[in-house]
């Protein structure tokens, strides 16, 4: 189905799938969605990124187009399972000018845009 599914426990696991998913993005030409967050934010609150994925993905798709993209207040409709389902709740989606990864290192990369979407969003790392 083109996705990794991974066990965010089994870190040795999910970088197996993950390389996994690269290796097949190359052969079909696909994009790949990652969320380094690793989990939904229940409260709005971004969490810390992880950065094991994500350089992974690089290592094994060098030269990549990296295009970071945020969606802001789905937390809201999240939050309890959408039971109740908050009227009014606004959702909006940034994407961000692509990022081209040749030559760079992707931990870098990552904290980049990081900083980019928490500024979006007017937070700071907790």
């Amino acid at each position: 189905m083109g996705s990794a599914i991974i066990d965010r426990k089994d870190k040795l696991q999910a970088l197996d799938e993950i390389n996994k998913l690269a290796s097949k993005s190359l052969d079909k030409k696909w994009a790949i969605c990652l969320f380094p967050e690793g989990t939904r934010a229940r409260d709005g609150v971004l969490k810390k990124f992880k950065t094991a994925g994500f350089t992974s993905l690089l290592q094994q798709l060098p030269g990549a187009q990296v295009v970071p993209a945020v969606i802001d207040g789905s937390w809201e409709l999240l939050r309890y399972n959408f039971m109740p389902l908050p009227y009014g709740t606004d959702v909006t989606f940034k994407v961000f000018e692509p990022i081209d990864s040749t030559n760079k290192d992707p931990k870098e990369i990552l904290e980049n845009i990081e900083t980019s979407i928490r500024n979006y969003l007017n937070q700071t790392i907790h």
